[in-house]
């Protein structure tokens, strides 16, 4: 252009300085205008510099026309002007508001709680770091305030006294330990005796040698702890049956060789005694009696998990399920081991009173295996609990059989056999059923299936519970797991987006302070027609496709396993983060191009189509990955190299842009600045539209995979609490079969 041009534009438009673009853009117009005019006046035949000076009296004086212009112009200025401020204040704290409140640590906290699952978890341990563990219970939301979930067992009892289940919560948190763990009680060792000529031939020493004193005044307090069960539970056979198992631990001494359950026809267990106090013994036995005759057993674990899981609310977030299914994991199931205590002394004195000579009174203990197993059945509600009950029925019935027949009562003796073997028999059918002993391809199929389609949570909790749902059940947890990890991806785009909204900053501060204020970096505002285009080209257009790929396809990552689809899960996220990282850069860096040109700013050239060449063949390389079939086994290695090399590429072509931006020519520094100070708001405006469009959707998928899961979850349909729904199903059929074969005992 002309100087003369030059300066006389300069002037004129000297109103318009605090608009770059605008001023650029007026300047545009005028000088294509003065240029026209003086070409028309060349063609007339004037020079040149005669036509240069014509055409700019043409226009007018200088000072009027700059305040022509100005005026003209300055509802546009004004408008201009509140949209760059807005663009300054808005979307870039705005982008780091939404990035920081969107980040979603749900995955590692997830994962943490998840390799301690199975006991008590109200947040994640390990060595995190403190704004990590806040996170963590930010994310659970336990609710402090409820007593159930605050006070200890002792502080809720003694602030509900007359309550049963309270009651029954401090004996299995402060009692029963101490009545089933022998270091609890310490107490003398017991004096030697000769050994016996028969299997269950008991062993009497001196009982002077029992317990010392501490142990006594103990064992005195604990059952004064127990006496309270008289007022407030009297109907409740089992704080009899813990006194006798308290008692019992003094009286005697029990060991158990052989098999304890399993394997039908294997050689019974051998029982053996020594007891240390027969007064002690007979009082532990009449305690039992007394147990044995009351109508029901009640410890009220399932009840006071329900209570904790109801004042936690319903779960709104995985690591809140996960925190349920941890507590429940984590509730004590007391007094297992002391049933199954009694049940062997059960037959042991039953053998001692037939041996001296009273028959009569042998018979209830002979049969307290069987009255014990009743018992602990109508209040199972774990698997641990059903298999107890048939443990029961499976150890005692043969000891207790052997001794009808030296009584000389064989029909007792075969009525006891059947009994133990009718209520053993679920069990075992349990047994053959989890292990596929009916049939084991069917068995295999299912485990490939488990493998092939179910989450992670559900590969540790189903194997041990046996049962198997069908393939289409599976899709909600999974479903939930894969929400979770893109949870977790939303908040690492995010991060990148921050990144290079930085990196951009950076470029424009360096081309700012090195042109000393001649050619200071122009933020180009675009219209909202431009805006909404490059929005949906580079952020919904490509988030839609995804979810429409993973969703509807069926042969997506996302309709596996992570464990058997870890190459395709991989081979989608990264096409998606390579596509919402390169596309919006790409679309604003073209954009920003082309309107530099119509603003006569000079534009380098830059291999923008070159880069994306170089992108393309990881990124065709990654698809292939992507197209290998998912498989129980675990996928081979290099099926992740793509993957990996699309990253690669990714971060070299970053940082070679990047240097190319910082350290170009000063010849294109008013470019390249205005590039950089011109992307940021179109970052920012892309880390809003996840931010508002992905994360809500998310959110609203996790409450409703966590609400219509089948198989996970620890409250079924009806508001009972258990481990997992599955469990619960299994439990319920599992004491059914047992309660019909109740019904059948002779």
């Amino acid at each position: 252009m002309n100087d003369r041009f030059r300066a006389y534009l300069d002037t004129v438009t000297a109103g318009l300085r605090d608009d770059p673009e605008l001023r650029l853009d007026v300047e545009q117009e005028l000088a294509g205008h003065l240029e026209d005019k003086a070409e028309a006046l060349r063609r007339e035949g004037m020079s040149a510099e005669e036509s240069v000076v014509q055409a700019t009296a043409a226009f007018g004086e200088p000072v009027e026309m700059a305040a022509e212009l100005e005026s003209g112009n300055r509802g546009r200025l004004v408008f201009r002007a509140r949209v760059r401020r807005c663009l300054r204040w808005l979307p870039v704290p705005g982008a780091v508001v939404a990035a920081v409140v969107c980040s979603d640590l749900q995955l590692g906290v997830a994962m943490s709680m998840s390799r301690q699952l199975g006991g008590k978890v109200s947040g994640p341990s390990g060595p995190f770091p403190g704004w990590f563990q806040r996170h963590a219970e930010r994310l659970l939301g336990v609710d402090s305030d409820a007593p159930v979930l605050r006070c200890t067992p002792a502080e809720l009892w003694q602030e509900n006294p007359g309550n049963a289940c309270y009651y029954a919560n401090y004996v299995t948190h402060e009692v029963a330990p101490k009545v089933t763990n022998p270091a609890a009680l310490p107490s003398a060792p017991p004096s030697p005796s000769p050994p016996s000529t028969h299997e269950v031939a008991p062993k009497v020493t001196n009982p002077a040698a029992g317990a010392g004193s501490d142990a006594e005044d103990q064992r005195e307090k604990l059952l004064a702890d127990l006496a309270a069960a008289e007022t407030v539970d009297p109907d409740n056979a089992r704080y009899d049956y813990l006194r006798a198992a308290l008692l019992l631990r003094d009286a005697c001494s029990i060991e158990t060789k052989g098999r304890t359950g399993g394997k039908p026809g294997a050689p019974p267990p051998e029982l053996t005694w020594t007891i240390h106090d027969r007064a002690l013994l007979d009082r532990a036995m009449a305690h039992m009696v007394a147990g044995l005759r009351k109508p029901s057993f009640r410890r009220y674990g399932q009840e006071m998990l329900t209570e904790k899981l109801r004042a936690l609310g319903p779960p709104r977030r995985l690591v809140q399920q996960i925190q349920r299914t941890a507590i429940a994991a984590g509730v004590l199931l007391p007094d297992l081991g002391s049933m199954r205590q009694l049940g062997r002394a059960s037959v042991l004195y039953g053998d001692l009173l037939a041996r001296e000579g009273r028959a009569e009174e042998a018979v209830p203990f002979l049969e307290g295996w069987e009255a014990l197993a009743v018992h602990l059945n109508g209040d199972a509600w774990t698997l641990v609990d059903m298999l107890v009950v048939t443990a029961v029925a499976d150890a005692f019935p043969e000891e207790a059989a052997r001794i009808y027949e030296r009584l000389g009562q064989p029909e007792e003796a075969e009525r006891v056999r059947g009994n133990g073997a009718l209520l053993a028999a679920p069990g075992r059918e349990w047994r053959r059923q989890r292990t596929g002993e009916d049939d084991p391809e069917e068995q295999r199929q299912r485990e490939r299936e488990l493998v092939l389609y179910g989450s992670a949570l559900s590969r540790a909790l189903l194997p041990a519970v046996g049962e198997w749902p069908s393939r289409q059940d599976y899709a909600v947890s999974r479903r939930l797991e894969y929400v979770v990890i893109m949870e977790a991806l939303l908040a690492a785009v995010n991060g990148l987006l921050l990144l290079a909204m930085a990196a951009c900053l950076l470029v424009a501060l360096r081309w700012r302070f090195a042109a000393g204020g001649a050619a200071i970096p122009v933020l180009l505002l675009p219209g909202w027609r431009q805006t909404a285009s490059f929005l949906l080209s580079s952020v919904v257009l490509p988030v839609a496709v995804f979810a429409l790929w993973v969703t509807i396809l069926p042969v997506s990552g996302q309709a596996y396993s992570v464990a058997a689809a870890r190459h395709k899960v991989i081979a989608e996220f990264c096409l998606l983060v390579a596509v919402l990282l390169v596309l919006p850069a790409w679309l604003g860096g073209r954009a920003v191009a082309r309107r530099c040109r119509e603003l006569g700013i000079a534009v380098p050239r830059f291999p923008a189509r070159g880069l994306l060449v170089v992108l393309a063949a990881p990124a065709v390389l990654t698809f292939a990955a992507w197209v290998v079939p998912a498989s129980p086994s675990p996928p081979p290695g290099w099926l992740l190299f793509a993957p990996v090399l699309l990253g690669v590429f990714l971060v070299l072509t970053a940082i070679v842009t990047f240097a190319r931006f910082l350290a170009g020519s000063p010849r294109y520094g008013l470019y390249w600045g205005s590039v950089a100070r011109s992307l940021i708001p179109g970052f920012a405006a892309a880390v809003l539209t996840l931010c508002l469009l992905a994360r809500p959707t998310l959110l609203h998928s996790e409450r409703h995979c966590l609400a219509t899961d089948p198989i996970l979850g620890t409250m079924t349909d009806g508001g009972t609490a258990g481990f997992t729904q599955v469990e619960t199903r299994v439990v319920n059929r599992f004491r059914e079969q047992v309660s019909q074969a109740i019904t059948q005992l002779r």
